[in-house]
């Protein structure tokens, strides 16, 4: 005989631990791709001393095995006491049974054991002493290993096997009935030309038919798998190829996915990589390239059917300057189900509970509602005060994970589009940043005019106040307007002042114009505004051209009188108002019509909590 060879355990290879193992006799093997069966003269390794425990627990609970199958007329060889086998496991696969045509699976009701002739069914294997099977008739044949069997029926459906025993030259395989029916795992039924087997939940598992030539009961395995990958003979002595895990490894933890690729479109030579199974996560690029996590982009939960059953609110800033009223916040409310949209400037971000108490206070008495719901970044609103405030008055307050803004959605997507709004009608007044809360106030107040899909086309106003807007006196913000000075004005000065509209007064009908030329911000109701097709010409009666006796003399007789020029000791009058800047207003002949100026409409639309903080020209 042969030297023995010692072939260590190897983590993931065909080898449990350690085992002497006789390479002149590997030749006896089958080496299929999915499994490899021992011959005859296979002389292996002794049991271990688990091996024998486990052997002799199984002898003493179940003593000698039988089964109601003649040895003589199904197995391959009468004299079996040489074959032994070597402990083994496998790694997780579904390769398809073998020989399952030739050798069937037979549901026995005499058999007190579970027998398998084929070395690849098994899971786990370890070598026992010879232990003999008795059969019809005296005849018997010898186990030389026992183990575990796990079969894949179909998905999420298996069939597992406890102290199956390993015969070589055996011609079927063996189901024991009283096995099955003993662990309590599955039950057997039987009718007079077919059985089935069910799993505890009542779910049939395989099924069988009667064989007319057996007159045994066949069960149909023709489709299933073993649940894990049988090793080749080979791997007991060969070198491993790298696996995918050791080039992930050795590409600086590389993509598993840019690794396969590279091997199936043979990107690169000499590599050699074993994609047989997937590797498993890697704690070091867990660590290493976590990002956040993507949030979806889909709503969740069901909107609100009422006003302010809820609301969302968030804070926007700190500003890159203070605005000319002192504010660097911004904080955009929200309404659930109409869409309404609030913008309250903020002089820092502690003003923000206590602005928000004062719009709670002024929504629900405007309306008679409640509110119910309120949505908020983990934030400023977020204190003991604003809890205590929100439980009196039987708020729910959901605040969003930490640093997760993106769960309240809504209302960062009402901040783009005010600030994008903001920033565009600021540019084209051409106003300095500091006007970024005007702009601000400006957008909200439009937006809510604004019909939306969302909305089935309808306006965030008629969602909130039930009823169709007028949208008649809104004009171009940034356009050139002319107010009406009100004041004390001379006669024989001009009455308008030239100004840019930015805005719209809230809680009154006016407009917020802007005085370029000194920086002042009033509001006023009598304006004319030359908007962008004001400047173009338009036509009066095309084709039309009048003569009225073009060559008559001109009429230089016209009567008049001129008074006598006062003395030269007489006192000049000062004038008792100072004439006001004409550079940038027009000669007073292209000025507008007066029929030109604002027709009076719906200025108060939109209800606000703004403290109106401009000089308003009476």
């Amino acid at each position: 005989m042969p030297a023995a060879t010692t072939v260590p355990a190897v983590a993931n290879t065909a080898i449990a631990h350690s085992d002497t193992v006789f390479p002149g006799n590997l030749s006896d093997y089958d080496t299929d791709a999915s499994s490899f069966t021992p011959s005859v003269n296979i002389t292996l390794a002794q049991p271990s001393p688990h091996d024998l425990c486990t052997y002799k627990a199984y002898v003493a609970m179940n003593g000698d095995s039988h089964a109601s199958i003649d040895w003589s007329t199904h197995s391959t060889c009468p004299d079996t006491s040489a074959t032994a086998i070597c402990p083994a496991t496998f790694t997780a696969k579904r390769p398809p049974l073998t020989r399952v045509a030739t050798i069937p699976f037979i549901l026995d009701s005499r058999a007190n054991c579970h027998i398998s002739p084929e070395r690849g069914d098994f899971k786990t294997l370890n070598p026992i002493p010879p232990l003999t099977v008795k059969g019809f008739g005296g005849s018997s044949i010898q186990a030389v290993g026992m183990g575990t069997i796990e079969v894949r029926v179909a998905s999420r459906l298996r069939l597992s096997l406890t102290n199956v025993l390993f015969v070589p030259h055996s011609k079927i395989r063996l189901l024991s009935v009283s096995s099955l029916n003993c662990s309590r795992n599955y039950i057997t039924h039987f009718d007079s030309t077919s059985c089935w087997m069910t799993n505890r939940s009542g779910i049939t598992i395989i099924r069988g038919t009667l064989s007319s030539s057996w007159h045994l009961y066949c069960m149909s395995l023709s489709s299933a798998s073993v649940a894990h990958i049988p090793q080749h003979p080979a791997a007991l002595y060969a070198s491993r190829a790298p696996d995918v895990e050791t080039w992930h490894c050795r590409l600086g933890h590389c993509n598993i996915c840019s690794i396969v690729d590279m091997a199936h479109k043979e990107a690169v030579e000499g590599m050699t990589v074993d994609l047989s199974s997937a590797p498993p996560k890697c704690t070091h690029c867990i660590l290493g390239k976590q990002t956040c996590l993507p949030i979806p982009k889909i709503r969740e939960g069901l909107k609100a059917t009422k006003r302010l059953e809820r609301v969302f609110v968030d804070l926007c800033g700190q500003m890159p300057c203070v605005s000319r009223s002192g504010r660097l916040y911004a904080m955009h409310v929200i309404d659930d189900f109409s869409g309404y949209v609030w913008s309250l400037p903020l002089r820092s971000k502690g003003d923000a509970a206590s602005v928000f108490q004062l719009w709670h206070k002024h929504v629900t008495t405007q309306t008679d509602l409640p509110l119910k719901n309120l949505v908020t970044n983990n934030g400023k609103l977020i204190s003991k005060s604003m809890e205590i405030w929100c439980q009196s008055l039987g708020i729910a307050h959901t605040v969003t994970a930490p640093y997760t803004s993106a769960q309240n959605g809504r209302v960062e997507c009402v901040h783009r589009t005010i600030l994008g709004k903001a920033r565009a009608m600021r540019l084209a007044c051409n106003a300095p940043p500091s006007f970024w809360d005007k702009f601000c106030a400006t957008a909200a107040y439009l937006m809510n005019f604004t019909p939306t899909p969302t909305l089935e086309h309808k306006t965030a106003y008629e969602a909130w106040f039930g009823c169709r807007l007028s949208i008649s006196h809104l004009r171009e913000i940034g356009c050139c307007a002319f107010a009406l000075i009100q004041t004390n004005n001379p006669k024989v000065y001009q009455r308008l002042s030239p100004c840019i509209l930015i805005g719209y007064t809230p809680n009154s009908k006016a407009y917020c114009l802007w005085d370029d030329s000194t920086g002042k911000v009033f509001n006023s109701f009598h304006v004319t505004f030359i908007e962008h097709l004001d400047t173009l010409p338009s036509s009066l009666l095309p084709g039309t051209t009048v003569e009225l006796l073009p060559g008559s003399p001109p009429s230089w007789d016209a009567p008049s009188f001129n008074p006598p020029p006062a003395s030269d000791r007489s006192v000049p009058v000062t004038p008792s108002h100072p004439p006001l800047l004409s550079n940038s207003s027009p000669n007073f002949a292209s000025l507008p019509s007066p029929s030109a100026s604002t027709p009076s409409s719906s200025l108060n639309a939109s209800p606000s909590i703004f403290t109106n903080t401009t000089n308003t020209v009476n």
